[in-house]
């Protein structure tokens, strides 16, 4: 049986975050974890499909599928816009191979679906300095009243291509963002933010 350190460094992150309190004592500036065990597919439209895609996920789902850089999530699934005609879809807690088979079943004719679980590493940050910790590296602007909840962007973070996107708030009313990488740049993404945050206190749950 594995070991549960091995298990913890299968994850994307699991080699680098180490639970506990980084940099400036005192009360965390930000927050910062995994989001592990996700199921992420990629989904592009076939020419002319968009309309009759956008309709089948809505039936399967409930949810209309974003045609501007946003998230729309419900319970344990979310679909994310990437590109025109271009998504990704995430479920909690599903096996990444079983989940694009199943959406490439249902989407039969529609659209070409790609497993890209393994492919990811997602970080979810939060806390009353993120956006201070974030401005080091990301040239977006995250102020609240441009980068509102839902809204998502590719841009460059510590010179990684990164997909940011910002997630309902805390119930303290906090910010939070979560940022994906391709899985190979996990090590240089929490490398920049714990430099990054160490001024401000950093938590690792």
């Amino acid at each position: 049986m594995a070991s549960r350190d091995n298990l913890q460094a299968s994850t994307a992150f699991g080699a680098f975050l180490h639970r506990g309190h980084h940099g400036r004592a005192g009360p965390a500036g930000v927050t910062v974890s995994e989001r592990s065990r996700v199921a992420v597919a990629g989904i592009g439209a076939r020419k002319g499909q968009t309309a009759a895609l956008s309709e089948r996920i809505a039936e399967r789902t409930g949810l209309i599928l974003p045609q501007t850089p946003q998230l729309v999530g419900r319970d344990h699934i979310g679909f994310v816009w990437t590109a025109p005609n271009q998504w990704l879809a995430m479920s909690d807690g599903e096996d990444g191979a079983a989940f694009a088979a199943d959406l490439a079943r249902d989407l039969a004719g529609l659209a070409s679906v790609t497993d890209q679980t393994d492919g990811r590493a997602m970080l979810r940050l939060s806390g009353p300095r993120v956006r201070d910790a974030l401005a080091k590296g990301c040239m977006l602007d995250l102020d609240a009243r441009v980068f509102k909840q839902g809204h998502t962007a590719i841009t460059l973070i510590a010179l990684l291509t990164s997909q940011i996107t910002r997630l309902e708030d805390t119930d303290d009313h906090l910010p939070v963002f979560e940022i994906a990488v391709m899985r190979s740049f996990a090590g240089n993404l929490w490398h920049w933010l714990e430099a990054s945050s160490a001024e401000f206190g950093l938590d690792v749950c």
